[in-house]
């Protein structure tokens, strides 16, 4: 009597056969791709938030200075239109520095000369990175300041 080698399996056996295998295979890559795609997608959302995080540290700091000075300097400085230069990190440096990252002007958003008295309203307009200016955020604000 012969005997059947034991990698001989049965009709009905519990092992895959190759189409299962594929399908298999064919629907895990599909959730990989799925997955890496949406990896991709949250490192950008992940940026555009530390850049953003950024830019509001670089116009709170830009704010502190204004109200930081007279009324009479900030308007001056203001209706001239300053520069204000930033690293990467949001740190305060200056237009020559390496480091440079980001470019803010500083404007006056009113220059009505029947604007209310202490009441500045100020542009900052802050491009990034130096030196192609590829992205600019706009912000204007109200500031009101006594002597």
């Amino acid at each position: 009597m012969r005997k059947k080698p034991p990698f001989c399996g049965k009709r009905g056996s519990n092992s895959f056969t190759l189409v299962e295998v594929v399908i298999a295979i064919g629907v895990v890559s599909f959730v990989l791709i799925s997955i890496l795609g949406l990896m991709t997608y949250t490192s950008q959302l992940v940026q555009q938030a530390d850049t953003y995080s950024r830019l509001s540290h670089v116009t709170s700091q830009i704010l502190t200075r204004i109200n930081s000075q007279p009324y009479s300097v900030s308007t001056n400085a203001a209706t001239k239109g300053t520069k204000y230069y930033f690293t990467a990190e949001g740190l305060p440096t200056n237009a020559n520095a390496s480091g440079a990252y980001y470019e803010c002007l500083v404007t006056n958003a009113n220059p009505s000369p029947v604007a209310l008295a202490n009441l500045m309203q100020v542009k900052a307009s802050i491009r990034w990175p130096k030196p192609q200016f590829t992205n600019t955020n706009v912000i204007i604000t109200s500031t009101l300041k006594y002597d």
